[in-house]
């Protein structure tokens, strides 16, 4: 099982590395218009950024990269009855998450008002 299991690890990390190459890519020739990503349109005619946009943009790869990071540390988790899991998300991630999206629903809320 362990044989299978580094074969099957290694090609989930190779698909994902080139899913984001791919998207990457894609975005610096121009094929996925990343204008405006930022902006609603009421915010593209006057020139301003929302800044619960920008917050999520950063915090959500940044709570998933943590996340993944503490997977590769700690590995799987065998529970009780015998099967494996991954382990707990910290709740520090999970209060960070809540935060970032917690404050941009106020953002999208006070801006619609």
């Amino acid at each position: 099982m362990s044989a299978a299991h580094d074969v099957l690890a290694a090609g989930l990390i190779t698909w994902l590395a080139l899913l984001a190459g791919f998207i990457l890519i894609r975005m610096l020739d121009g094929s996925i218009h990343t204008s405006g990503l930022f902006q609603t349109r009421l915010d593209l005619e006057q020139g301003t950024v929302n800044p619960e946009r920008v917050l999520a943009a950063l915090v959500v790869p940044v709570v998933l990269g943590s996340y993944v990071l503490e997977i590769i540390q700690t590995g799987t988790v065998t529970l009780a009855d015998g099967t494996l899991s991954l382990p707990d998300i910290p709740e520090s991630l999970l209060a960070i998450l809540a935060a970032s999206n917690g404050t941009y629903i106020a953002g999208k809320i006070s801006r619609s008002q």
